[in-house]
């Protein structure tokens, strides 16, 4: 990927993660899906995660992984929350909380640190939904959508 020519880093990241979970997809191999599985973290690599980004992570983390680093998927919705994104950062988290097994644990207060962005940035349908699929999966009580759901 460092080799000089007309690609930016962006297209030669996308290129070849594109291409290796096209091969890992139709793979029998397990060892193979779980290696691909790993190209999800090129997202965090990415100066500008699109659509059809959004598409290839999903193809990604639908290979499922026995052993997931939640603390690393976070990381990339955080830079999307840097970066201003936060219909991205919304999407993202929400498909992690439905695509990744129930017993990888999502660090309660990342959680909650990233449902406050999504919250005060207008993103309430993601935080909302973020904060029910949390609960539902034992990640963390319903403090946080209370605070933005009290009615006084």
């Amino acid at each position: 990927m460092k080799i000089e020519d007309v690609l930016d880093k962006d297209e030669k990241i996308r290129d070849v993660w594109g291409k290796i979970l096209s091969i890992a997809e139709v793979s029998d191999d397990r060892h193979l899906k779980e290696k691909a599985f790993e190209m999800v973290y090129f997202a965090k690599l990415l100066a500008n995660l699109t659509i059809a980004d959004f598409d290839l992570f999903n193809r990604t983390i639908s290979l499922e992984k026995a052993d997931v680093n939640t603390y690393r998927l976070l990381k990339i919705v955080e830079t999307k929350i840097r970066t201003n994104n936060y219909e991205m950062a919304g999407q993202l988290l929400e498909l992690l909380l439905q695509k990744i097994s129930a017993d990888a644990y999502f660090d309660e207060s990342k959680l909650i640190e990233i449902l406050e962005h999504l919250y005060k940035n207008g993103q309430i349908k993601y935080a909302d939904r973020i904060a029910i699929g949390a609960v539902e999966r034992g990640n963390f009580g319903a403090v946080i959508y209370n605070n933005y759901h009290l009615v006084t």
